[in-house]
């Protein structure tokens, strides 16, 4: 199984872990949203794991939630962002993958005129052309290690 975002959530709420808004301290200490919305890089952990085997330690991809999991019981924690500690991990033979690396060029412009609000309200009024401008520049080059990634995990879920 493999669950992306949404996915993920389920997967982890489904193997006995707590899913929940996201959040940061804000000025006051108190907790505010925290969504993770456009490009960015993850840093993977365990890269020993098969899931893993061939791909850079920070790869860039495109985040889109609000939400976030604990790891769920007996999982190995894959990647992590500092917005969100849990971006990846694996239970058994089933994946969970908080970030989207399935996405093509056009889907994310999709999103970003679809889910304007969403963007203006994680990144401010330039945030959609922010998302475009970075998908012009780096979604050639995350392609191929998105591909990397999901053929790992489709060849260890057989």
């Amino acid at each position: 199984m493999l669950g992306i975002c949404l996915g993920s959530q389920l997967l982890a709420a489904a193997a006995g872990a707590r899913v929940y808004p996201n959040t940061r301290p804000g000025p006051d200490g108190k907790p505010v949203p925290a969504r993770e919305v456009g490009w960015g890089p993850i840093d993977l952990h365990n890269v020993a794991e098969p899931a893993l085997a061939g791909l850079p330690a920070r790869p860039l991809v495109v985040h889109w939630h609000g939400d976030t999991y604990d790891l769920p019981p007996g999982a190995v924690h894959l990647a992590s962002t500092p917005i969100c500690r849990h971006q990846a991990y694996r239970i058994g033979r089933a994946f969970g993958l908080q970030f989207h690396p399935e996405l093509e060029r056009e889907t994310i412009a999709t999103w970003v005129r679809d889910d304007a609000d969403y963007v203006r309200g994680a990144l401010g009024a330039e945030g959609g052309a922010r998302i475009l401008a970075d998908t012009d520049r780096h979604h050639a080059a995350a392609r191929p290690i998105w591909d990397r990634l999901l053929g790992n995990i489709l060849s260890l879920m057989q």
